[in-house]
């Protein structure tokens, strides 16, 4: 299931769209199959549609200080933040966007929660340890107490990681917790925690959007616009998915 969750939002992303349009011309000779392949991808290629797009992802979790975080028994941080590889038998991670876990460390250390939970984001395809694993470490070298990182059991997904953390609040008697994502990630993330009757209290971060005016320059397609838009479009894709199956729950 989790092969086909992953494969469907990229397939129909605008450059694979795009590209089977211009199949479809080929075989049939429409060109006006080959006129809507080549707008489609001039459209999602403009930075002006990406932070558009971008805007709409986070205009509902805007920025917030720590200040007005209130306390709860414990900020959770979700994966997908880092990197890596193998070298001979060492694993070496390196950071891809650490802002959830710096904004998570920063709650914790700001006496905001007494644990913190780190989630064990990992595919079923990947030969990498459990995203928890490196962060517990590098959470205790930062100073924070052992017995106050926790880490959930191996999560393949959002869905998977927010049963896993129920584990934990029902082990621990947790009221509630802080739950830290990206802000584009964190309406998913907030549902989901919540169907698995988990009380969240969302603290968003990892801002993408631009917050630029329309500009000139902004009709001019890029290859950096159009992976912004396709990353785009794929979160409202998973939204779309999991409300629907929520829904008919």
């Amino acid at each position: 299931m989790i092969f086909l969750h992953k494969l469907i939002p990229i397939l129909i992303e605008p450059l694979n769209i795009s590209l089977f349009l211009l199949v479809i011309a080929i075989i049939l000779k429409l060109r006006r199959f080959v006129l809507l392949s080549l707008l489609l991808l001039f459209v999602c290629s403009m930075p002006n549609v990406a932070n558009f797009v971008w805007e709409k992802l986070e205009e509902d979790y805007p920025y917030k200080t720590f200040e007005s975080v209130k306390s709860r028994d414990a900020v959770v941080v979700l994966s997908g933040m880092l990197q890596g590889f193998w070298l001979g038998e060492k694993y070496v991670a390196e950071w891809g966007d650490p802002d959830r876990y710096f904004a998570g460390l920063k709650i914790f250390q700001s006496g905001k929660a007494d644990y913190i939970i780190f989630t064990g984001g990992k595919l079923p395809w990947s030969d990498k340890p459990p995203e928890s694993e490196v962060l517990k470490k590098q959470a205790i070298m930062d100073g924070i107490e052992p017995d106050r990182v926790l880490t959930t059991g191996i999560a393949a997904n959002t869905a998977e990681e927010a049963n896993q953390v129920k584990k934990i609040v029902e082990k621990h008697s947790f009221d509630s917790v802080i739950l830290v994502t990206s802000s584009f990630h964190m309406p998913r993330a907030k549902i989901l925690f919540e169907s698995e009757g988990v009380k969240v209290h969302p603290y968003a971060t990892d801002f993408r959007s631009k917050n630029d005016q329309l500009k000139l320059l902004g009709f001019i397609p890029n290859s950096n616009a159009l992976s912004r838009t396709s990353l785009g479009l794929r979160e409202f894709i998973g939204r779309s998915y999991y409300h629907f199956i929520l829904a008919s729950m």
